[in-house]
């Protein structure tokens, strides 16, 4: 079994304590957080440091850098952004089994709708 984390550690210690002491794998991908930008409980933690905490995580895999590229202090992710970031987490799970974390879902309008917009 793989889990896939956001990489806030809120979600990070959900999910292991989500596996408890069974053998699934945990992959830390950035395209699962919610929202982010503006808010400081939206910044991640560094790589580095998200290792140091989670040892058993793979942080390889799916994370780029190792400090948040994504947060920024004077702007809020919009909702096409988080649109192409999700898009790109689908196209990503396509290639392997998995059960997904986060802890919450992604910012919608009411009239909103994340599925892919056709053209």
């Amino acid at each position: 079994v793989l889990v896939v984390a956001s990489p806030l550690t809120r979600c990070l210690e959900t999910a292991q304590l989500a596996i408890g002491a069974s053998n699934a794998r945990v992959v830390c991908h950035e395209a699962v957080r919610e929202a982010c930008g503006v808010h400081q409980p939206d910044r991640r933690r560094s790589r580095a440091e998200l290792r140091r905490r989670f040892p058993d995580v793979d942080f390889e895999l799916a994370m780029d850098t190792d400090e948040d590229a994504s947060w920024r202090p004077d702007r809020r992710e919009k909702v096409d952004d988080v649109r192409i970031r999700v898009q790109r987490f689908l196209l990503w799970l396509t290639t392997v089994d998995v059960a997904a974390n986060s802890t919450s879902s992604p910012p919608r309008r009411r009239d909103d709708d994340l599925s892919p917009k056709v053209a």
